[in-house]
């Protein structure tokens, strides 16, 4: 039988087993560290396809946290062939931090902010950089799935067919810089412009006619609607 005194050494044994543990399990002093390990992972897939893209480019930005959003690339990370990337690093307190993703022939989610009724092949690509919340409450795993919106090229020769109108107008259509625009006169109109735009989502391109005379406010409003394939070079002619 085991005596007393061996059994109160078990007891204190365990009891000390407890509070190491306890210690061990205790969450760090961030704001006296002034950091915190975060670990931020996840794919970056087409929003058309819903596959993923290989060779993106996932940057983590950074900043005063100040409710500016923060420019500056503080890391990069290329995905692999299924989309995936992973950083580990420390998250300084007085900093903001969030993801941006962009790779080749699509558009980045990084200052760009898509209407919810803007769907690609029924889904919603990804608005803004998500920002990697890290207090209150402490958090250090984050996961973002980023969906990026493929770029297509719309080629669009206009063409003066019947002679009313003298001048004709297009406002710039999704997706492309702004104030690349369309802007002609004359009775024998054949040219062609290229256009970078979104791919597989509906694109209303506002063109305005105007017969000899019309005003600035005058004029025919013809709006187009056309969806082009994403990676292709679409073709569109428009007479007036």
């Amino acid at each position: 039988m085991k005596s007393l005194k061996h059994i109160f050494t078990q007891i204190l044994l365990a009891f000390g087993l407890v509070l190491l543990n306890s210690a061990c399990d205790k969450e760090p002093d961030y704001e006296n560290q002034g950091f915190i390990e975060v670990t931020v992972e996840g794919r970056i897939i087409d929003v058309y396809s819903q596959e993923p893209i290989d060779s993106a480019i996932v940057g983590i930005h950074s900043g005063p946290r100040t409710g500016v959003y923060p420019g500056f690339v503080n890391r990069t990370y290329v995905t692999n062939r299924n989309g995936y990337y992973s950083f580990k690093f420390k998250a300084y307190l007085d900093s903001a931090y969030y993801v941006s993703a962009v790779a080749r022939d699509y558009y980045t989610n990084y200052g760009i902010s898509y209407n919810t009724d803007r769907l690609f092949n029924g889904n919603r690509p990804t608005s803004d950089a998500p920002y990697i919340q890290y207090h209150n409450p402490w958090k250090d795993k984050f996961e973002f799935n980023l969906s990026l919106v493929p770029s297509a090229i719309l080629k669009v020769r206009v063409v003066n067919r019947d002679g009313v109108y003298d001048r004709f107008a297009m406002n710039t259509p999704a997706g492309s810089p702004l104030g690349n625009n369309i802007w002609v006169s004359g009775m024998h109109v054949n040219q062609e412009y290229e256009f970078t735009v979104y791919g597989g989502t509906e694109l209303t391109l506002s063109t305005h006619r105007y017969k000899p005379g019309d005003g600035p406010g005058d004029g025919d409003y013809v709006p187009i609607k056309m969806t082009c394939l994403p990676h292709q070079v679409n073709n569109l002619l428009i007479e007036y």
